[in-house]
């Protein structure tokens, strides 16, 4: 009897445990879209307390990108983290790259994203550039735009911090704007609604330029329109790859029962259903 209590214990404090860290991992989420960098690390190392119960799980390679990403734009703006947390980025940065080198299609974007913010940091703004280039490239070229919409979004911004005495200033210009026209447009496919509406209303332009409506469609080849529906396809069944992983864990965590779903409200905190 005693035994089953324990086992019980351990169960239900298992179950808490991979709740407080999908909160905190989806918050840390929403903090980024927002580019509120210090919440969304609070929330990381909020979350990294339970990151043991979901090892094994492919959330624990989002959490490691999102936790790096985060840490480097904390450094890039004069943070100064603690040498535990300086040495946590190092060695996450070593794991991604191990990563990209075993499954290039999966991890090779995040690997060249971190890489692009670590030159960054070093003040290398040329080879910054030329490892953001080849990021988008990858994410485009594997249909990863949530991915793509984060990597070119932070591109255009770290493109545009660097512009001070660049003698390629009109160059580096369009490159900003053509690289938040590409978030835009990939946050737009993705259903970011709230990060949609606060691009328009930072960036007026991106209103009126060009993005894939059903106007552009009619334009298009139709071995163009054929490409944009197989990518509109792909962009599915990974978002629904990586909820479904979200669900596995959750079910194996807490139980059928007991299933706890977040959802994300415009411009709210996340709600539980």
């Amino acid at each position: 009897s005693s035994m089953s209590r324990a086992v019980a214990g351990h169960d239900d404090s298992r179950e808490q445990a991979g709740v407080l860290f999908v909160r905190s991992y989806l918050q840390a989420y929403r903090r980024v879209l927002f580019s509120e960098w210090e919440s969304a690390w609070r929330e990381l190392q909020q979350a990294r307390n339970y990151l043991d119960v979901v090892r094994g799980q492919p959330v624990v390679g989002h959490f490691i990108f999102l936790e790096t990403m985060v840490g480097l734009q904390l450094l890039r703006r004069g943070e100064r983290l603690k040498p535990k947390s300086r040495f946590r980025i190092y060695r996450n940065k070593i794991m991604i790259k191990k990563w990209a080198d075993q499954t290039p299609d999966n991890f090779y974007h995040w690997s060249l994203c971190v890489q692009a913010l670590s030159f960054s940091l070093k003040g290398a703004n040329e080879s910054s550039e030329e490892y953001f280039k080849k990021a988008v490239d990858q994410t485009r070229s594997h249909h990863y735009s949530v991915d793509c919409a984060l990597i070119a979004e932070m591109a255009a911004t770290v493109f545009e911090e660097s512009l001070a005495g660049r003698k390629d200033l009109a160059n580096l210009k369009e490159q900003v704007r053509e690289y938040r026209k590409l978030a835009y447009r990939y946050y737009e496919r993705w259903g970011a609604k709230s990060k949609v509406e606060l691009f328009k209303d930072q960036f007026p332009y991106l209103t009126e330029t060009e993005t894939e409506t059903e106007t552009e469609k009619k334009g298009l080849s139709t071995l163009e329109r054929t490409q944009h529906e197989i990518e509109t396809i792909a962009d599915t069944q990974k978002t629904r790859t990586l909820f479904n992983s979200v669900l596995s864990f959750l079910l194996d965590t807490a139980g059928f029962d007991k299933l706890i779903l977040f959802q994300c409200v415009d411009k709210s905190e996340y709600a539980s259903e």
